[in-house]
């Protein structure tokens, strides 16, 4: 026991180990790090999902709202042009609900719901693709997330390995110490 070089080779053993354990304990706080950070992303693309999903069903709601108006004052219009007609057919003297002048306001009375319907069409399309816009951008955010979630697994298991590296570094030092303590 009172070799020097045995000495020697105990305390340069240990001091390896040491060495050994505290960079390796670095590693695991690093990639327990990379963990929290990796999980922390993955929330906040979470929520950045549902915040798109909220956003586009508020966009397609507002579409909605204007095309409503539209399609009112449109009909409106249409029921104006249909007293116009009839007022003007009336002061000439025609007879406004039979003939050619019922056919005319007839006419301008469908041509003015076809009308009407298309522009809801067009509503109903505009607010189906915002709702669509946001659930794309959506499954990007979430897609991110599940990468995000695939990071923090991998560091969290790089942690892991960090702390059974450790453990078997303190093993092996240990052992080849008391090896070669005994064989003194």
């Amino acid at each position: 026991m009172g070799d020097p070089i045995t000495i020697g080779f105990l305390a340069v053993s240990a001091l390896s180990a040491v060495t050994s354990v505290a960079s390796i304990s670095a590693q695991a706080d690093l990639a327990e790090y990379e963990a929290e950070v990796a999980r922390r992303n993955q929330e906040a693309a979470e929520e950045q999902a549902e915040n798109i999903l909220e956003l586009g069903e508020l966009e397609a709601e507002e579409i909605e709202r204007i095309g409503e108006r539209q399609e009112r004052a449109f009909r409106e219009d249409v029921s104006g042009l249909i007293g116009v007609q009839r007022s003007a057919l009336a002061a000439s003297g025609i007879e406004v609900d039979t003939g050619t002048a019922g056919e005319i306001t007839a006419q301008t009375a469908q041509i003015g719901e076809e009308e009407a319907f298309e522009l809801r069409r067009q509503t109903d399309v505009a607010a189906r693709a915002a709702r669509l816009d946001a659930e794309f951008a959506a499954y990007d955010r979430r897609i991110g997330a599940v990468n995000f979630g695939a990071e923090a697994a991998l560091a969290d298991a790089s942690a892991d390995f960090a702390a059974v590296e450790s453990a078997s570094t303190v093993l092996s030092t240990s052992s080849s110490v008391l090896g070669r303590f005994l064989k003194t």
